[in-house]
């Protein structure tokens, strides 16, 4: 039994795992609207019928949100709405609402008594250990703005869909023999040696004539639009920053005394910044008290978008060479020092077409010299010679600095151990379907074939460096352990087909903001710590 399929979608075994352990848990310290999050309206739409409560979606996000700042303490409302967290909590909501209506559908019964009990129990609905009715009713009312009975009769829905988890995710036979065979497909290693022949960085091409230019720009169109589309960041960006700053950090429980201390140490600070700017980065390292103190406060270049809005706009207003007055933010106060504007750009492909083409161009010249360079090598080997004998003749030719240092020696590397299971994917070489199938049957005799491979503009040279394979003694001791994580994955697997078929036969209308926020994915938001 061969499960690379599923390993293929390990990326979502996780969450269907969530998926089926789903349960509801209040946060008392946390309401509606406390994390950026206040629905327009009282329902977001339906799945199947049964209207989305915005209570329930609020909730949801709540503990998306409270999630991340544990990992992330300056997680704030700007890097929830980067990261699309309303999205997310909007579709863990309807996968809840489509397991606990499959449960119904399957009549999975669960007594109104199961209900009560569970409900009973929960450490939520407890002051000191025992069940308050008074917070229960509160809770279900303000949370979910839903009636008891109707939160009840919920309740007993999602059970039922867990318990429709349960059956499907039940622990599925794993022979010892499938066991073996998985964990062999894991604990086989290769481990190759390589000498890579990479292009030497190519110039940008000035000494190709206009006239070469542009007939390869009106043949290798494609080429050209391919070139633009993966460098689009070359040619189309923001205007950008280089700023330094100083950090006069302020506890968000700090005293209305501590707070006024602090902007008046940034006050002091930015008038002597003002009245000689040189000496900014000098006093950045005197005073600064984030991660830039002793780099001279520097922020490096930044657009839009990757610092907080209460330090971006006063940063980017100032004038280059200019220093602010103390600009406060979420964590504390800061002086600002605009050293550099890098102005935005916006060529398209037909602005950039000849210099692309000089690019490539270049490109395929040196490409064309790193082809031969590793076919001489590949000779050499054919003609009996080592890695290490054939390495080092390349090396000799190199010319060496006042240092006696060689720039860009070739050298014989080796990718570290991989298993079969690594899909195509080599350490330190790439992905190679032709150099993956190659390896597994390489040996000690025969350890080196004689050709050149390309990995993208790269071209290597390979031997075998081991081969081990586990023993089934070895897997003795961890037959069990291996048996019940194939278990795992094969109930994980089964669940998300399962789920994928609910939905898609599902009647799921949201509201025109509940729409678009489904159909627009978040981007990242790249921050500092400090800022």
């Amino acid at each position: 039994m061969n499960m690379q399929w599923m390993r293929e979608r390990s990326s979502s075994l996780l969450i269907s795992l969530l998926f089926a352990a789903i349960i509801i848990v209040f946060a008392l310290q946390f309401g509606p609207g406390s994390r950026g999050f206040t629905a327009e309206r009282a329902e977001a739409g339906a799945v199947n019928g049964e209207a989305i409560h915005s209570g329930e979606w609020s909730f949801y996000y709540q503990q998306l949100f409270d999630s991340r700042q544990r990992f992330d303490p300056n997680f704030n409302n700007e890097k929830a709405e980067q990261f699309g967290l309303k999205q997310q909590a909007l579709d863990q909501l309807i996968d809840k609402m489509l397991l606990s209506q499959e449960g119904e559908r399957l009549g999975l019964a669960v007594s109104r008594a199961e209900v009560g009990r569970d409900i009973f129990k929960s450490p939520v609905f407890q002051v000191e250990g025992k069940f308050d009715k008074d917070l229960y009713t509160r809770m279900v009312n303000y949370y979910f703005k839903m009636s008891v009975s109707a939160y009840e009769e919920k309740h007993q829905e999602e059970m039922a869909g867990g318990r429709i988890a349960g059956l499907i995710q039940a622990s599925p036979v794993v022979s010892e023999t499938t066991a073996y065979d998985e964990w062999l497909l894991d604990n086989e290693r290769v481990t190759l040696e390589f000498v890579k022949f990479a292009p030497a960085e190519a110039d940008q091409g000035a000494d190709v004539p206009e006239t070469e230019a542009a007939a390869f720009a009106d043949n290798q169109r494609d080429k050209i639009e391919k070139f633009y589309e993966n460098h689009k960041s070359d040619y189309v960006k923001d205007e950008e920053l280089r700023a330094r700053h100083i950090l006069i950090k302020v506890d968000k429980e700090a005293t209305k005394k501590e707070q006024r201390e602090a902007k008046e140490k940034a006050q002091k600070i930015a008038d002597e910044a003002k009245a000689d700017p040189t000496k900014f980065a000098a006093l950045a390292d005197q005073y600064g008290e984030d991660s830039t103190k002793g780099k001279g406060g520097d922020l490096g270049f930044f657009g839009r978008g990757r610092m907080v809005k209460e330090f971006e706009d006063p940063a980017f207003a100032l004038e280059v060479g200019k220093v602010s007055d103390p600009i406060q933010t979420q964590f504390g106060w800061h002086v600002i020092y605009a050293e550099e504007k890098k102005p935005a750009v916006n060529k398209t492909v037909d602005d950039v077409r000849l210099e692309i083409a000089r690019k490539l161009i270049a490109l395929d010249r040196a490409k064309a010299l790193a082809k031969r360079e590793a076919e001489q090598f590949i000779e050499g080997v054919k003609g009996g010679k080592s890695f290490e004998d054939l390495v080092a003749e390349l090396n000799a030719g190199l010319p060496a600095d006042e240092k006696g240092e060689k720039a860009g020696e070739w050298k014989v590397e080796s990718t570290g151990p991989f298993s079969r299971t690594s899909g195509s994917y080599i350490p330190r070489i790439g992905a190679s379907d032709e150099i993956f199938k190659l390896a597994w049957d390489l040996t000690p005799e025969a350890p080196m074939p004689q050709r050149i491979f390309e990995v993208g503009d790269t071209f290597y040279a390979i031997r075998l460096k081991s081969h081990t394979k586990p023993t089934k003694d070895e897997f003795v001791g961890k037959k069990d352990a291996e048996i019940k994580r194939l278990q795992q994955q094969l109930a994980s697997s089964a669940f998300e087909q399962w789920m994928k078929a609910v939905k898609e036969r599902a009647d799921i209308d949201l509201t025109a903001s509940a729409k678009m926020l489904h159909e627009t994915e978040g981007q990242p938001l790249s921050t500092s710590d400090d800022y």
